[in-house]
């Protein structure tokens, strides 16, 4: 190899090499955020499943037949329950039956 040759291969790795230092300089405040969001991820998941437990304890039949006796509503079984005669209704009138058959004219010329 020549002289040039390896000085044009040294410079390209040298540049490579502080490109990479400085990629790496500009980004050394990312694990820091990476990880709070990484901690606030948890934070979350941790809510929505506490919250979903809560929704799940608060749509029980048991918890609304609570609220229910609490807001002085009565069960079906001890409500009065009120018969209505119900009146016919009215015949229903079929559009009548339209001609059916097959009909051929001829006519000739």
């Amino acid at each position: 190899m020549s002289y040039s040759r390896i000085l044009t291969y040294l410079a390209v790795f040298a540049i490579l090499a502080l490109l990479l230092v400085g990629l790496r300089y500009e980004t050394r405040h990312l694990a820091g955020h990476l990880d709070r969001l990484d901690q606030q991820v948890h934070q979350l998941r941790r809510e929505r499943a506490a919250l979903s437990l809560a929704l799940q304890r608060a749509q029980s039949p048991l918890a609304i037949r609570t609220w229910a006796l609490q807001h002085h509503m009565l069960p079906f079984s001890q409500a009065t329950k009120y018969r209505q005669s119900f009146q016919p209704l009215p015949p229903i009138r079929l559009p009548s039956k339209p001609h059916t058959t097959l009909e051929i004219v001829t006519s000739w010329k």
